[in-house]
């Protein structure tokens, strides 16, 4: 791809994922902003549900009494509506006037009393009723055909009400057997629905939460939209860098391709007598035997050193990151004998912990050294025949560690012995090697086993 190729695509990309981000955000924002209008809605319906039930408990109080009787007053006359009834109004035994307030009076005068306090009106109304005030408007009357059919047994809506718009939540009234005394000569039988009980709440409060919730919304995602539009600018001018670097290394390049073109015939020759001389050196390293066999040693021995030198490496950076802390405690002036102390004592566990570990890496690194050694080399000396051998035995560890944890060796640690060490080092390492591979196929792990006994020969020849 050229040059003015690259450019032409990052300018299509940069496009692409401007308009991806628009997208995004343009969803994010709608979605938002539905289901900030959602849960204005659904917090206006709770409240209106927490007040009908509130309504409903107390009606069902005073139906379950049959009504109370009380002082009669100004604000609670006698109830015109229950002339009918031979008890509306009595005298006690010491001569006090009482008058009866039914359920639908009381709840009547109590949905009335918390409207003027907190504007959330409560009535119970019907299509036929005792007190023509009661009588349902168009909405409400609706929703009761919707009961007496059977439709529905809940109608919510947001309506105008009294000019100002509202949550509108109806539910039946049904006529109960409490009912009877004061309304069962309106025709209506126990079960019937006599007719509703309305709360209204007014969105007014909902929808200035509502709107302040939009500004809010708004400014964030303005916000987030103006970032993302940065951040696409900056990678895109830093990409149209990058070409044009890109374009000028590209040149720079060329030229050195066609300097480098004359030296290249110049070293030529040296390079095939160089490439002779590896082929040479390649037949001869394939051709031995022994050096295969390091070969599969080095590979176990890399992967058991790999283990102490990564708790190593880790213990390391841990002590860098408390040092780090510490020091900046320090600088800060925050710094307490405490965190002092506590840092001295994780520093020396960890320390301890590098201790350990290096030292068993260099355990190993010494034994796979002397056995390497000493099967590259063909030279005879006198060795300790037990101190040898444990040696290989350490150096094959990640071969026989899934058997066992160790091999069991019998020697005399005075046995000393003049001899090839790279000879036995081969007939050790073949021995354990051909035991795992042939040895153990369906022999249970836990009881896996290997011994080398080395029995010193009475013979001096």
């Amino acid at each position: 791809m050229t040059s003015d190729s690259s450019s032409r695509f990052n300018i299509i990309i940069s496009l692409f994922v401007f308009l991806i981000w628009t997208a995004v955000l343009g969803i994010s924002l709608a979605w938002n902003i539905h289901s900030n209008n959602k849960q204005s809605y659904q917090l206006a319906l709770h409240s209106a549900e927490a007040h009908f039930n509130k309504d409903h408990a107390f009606r069902l109080w005073a139906t379950k009494h049959n009504g109370v009787y009380v002082r009669p007053t100004k604000e609670t006359p006698p109830n015109p509506y229950l002339a009918h009834l031979k008890n509306r109004d009595v005298i006690t035994t010491d001569g006090m006037k009482l008058t009866l307030m039914n359920p639908a009076y009381m709840i009547r005068q109590m949905m009335e009393d918390f409207s003027k306090l907190y504007g959330i009106t409560g009535r119970i109304i019907g299509q036929i009723t005792l007190n023509p005030n009661n009588k349902a408007d168009a909405w409400e009357s609706a929703a009761i055909d919707d009961f007496i059919s059977k439709k529905s047994d809940e109608v919510v809506a947001l309506t105008l009400f009294n000019g100002v718009k509202h949550l509108r939540l109806i539910r039946p009234l049904i006529m109960e057997q409490g009912c009877m005394s004061c309304h069962g000569h309106l025709g209506f039988k126990v079960g019937d629905v006599r007719g509703a009980v309305s709360i209204s709440i007014p969105m007014t409060p909902y929808t200035i939460i509502n709107q302040q919730n939009f500004q809010s919304i708004l400014i964030s995602h303005s916000i987030i939209y103006c970032l993302g539009l940065m951040g696409i600018f900056f990678i895109s001018r830093k990409t149209h860098r990058n070409v044009q670097e890109r374009r000028y290394a590209n040149k720079q390049l060329h030229q050195l391709n066609t300097d480098l073109e004359d030296k290249v015939k110049l070293r030529t020759h040296e390079l095939e007598n160089m490439l002779s001389h590896l082929k040479q050196t390649q037949e001869h390293m394939l051709e031995s035997e022994k050096m295969a066999s390091l070969g599969s040693l080095v590979a176990g021995i890399a992967h058991e050193i790999n283990t102490p030198l990564g708790v190593g490496v880790s213990a390391i950076s841990l002590i860098e990151n408390d040092t780090k802390l510490l020091k900046q405690s320090f600088q800060q002036e925050k710094m307490t004998e405490e965190d002092f102390k506590k840092y001295i004592e994780d520093t020396l566990n960890v320390s301890h912990m590098i201790t350990h570990n290096l030292s068993r890496a260099t355990k190993l690194i010494q034994s796979f050294k002397q056995v390497a050694v000493d099967q590259s080399i063909q030279e005879w000396r006198t060795i300790s025949a037990k101190k040898y051998i444990e040696e290989i035995i350490l150096s094959l560890h990640p071969k026989y560690k899934k058997f066992m944890s160790n091999i069991d060796l019998e020697c005399s640690s005075e046995l000393l012995i003049t001899t090839n060490p790279g000879s036995i080092a081969q007939i050790i390492t073949n021995l354990v090697c051909n035991s795992i591979d042939h040895g153990f196929n369906n022999y249970p792990v836990d009881q896996a086993q290997i011994k080398i006994r080395i029995i010193e020969s009475q013979d001096n020849n």
